[in-house]
């Protein structure tokens, strides 16, 4: 099955299935996204919402299907895709600031000898900005 319902999608899943031990929690999903639209995910604990999230982080392989993101294969734009963990997952005890927490998707763009530059501070304010969040950004 083909899914392009918009003329340039951004995300596009195909035909997605992924399981855990053999036990399918997403059965032969297929969507797409456009650029600068919000989507929400809802649903009933247990409804693949979070296996979906890590399937399009490249954290899962899935069984079937393929994920595309900007006419990319998944492995290919894994510079393009951050990803944080729900809240349990999460050591919250841990000091992070909202601006620490959104600099964590800029990690795969620097390495532990670069400091961020310009670029990725920049690039950190446009999502605080874009989210509403820039008021935020010093909260822990």
């Amino acid at each position: 099955m083909r899914v392009e319902s918009h003329p340039d999608p951004l995300l596009v899943v195909e035909d997605l299935t992924v399981s855990y031990h053999r036990v399918p929690a997403i059965h032969h999903l297929s969507f797409a996204l456009g650029r600068g639209h919000c989507t929400g995910i809802f649903g009933p604990n247990g409804a693949g919402k979070s296996t979906l999230l890590k399937s399009i982080a490249g954290l899962l392989q899935p069984e079937t299907g393929r994920i595309l993101i900007g006419h990319r294969e998944l492995r290919k734009a894994a510079p393009l895709i951050a990803y944080l963990p729900q809240r349990e997952s999460v050591d919250w005890d841990f000091p992070v600031t909202v601006r620490g927490l959104v600099e964590m998707g800029r990690y795969h763009h620097v390495s532990l000898l670069r400091p961020f530059s310009k670029k990725d501070d920049e690039a950190v304010d446009g999502a605080l900005e874009l989210f509403g969040l820039a008021e935020l950004a010093c909260r822990n």
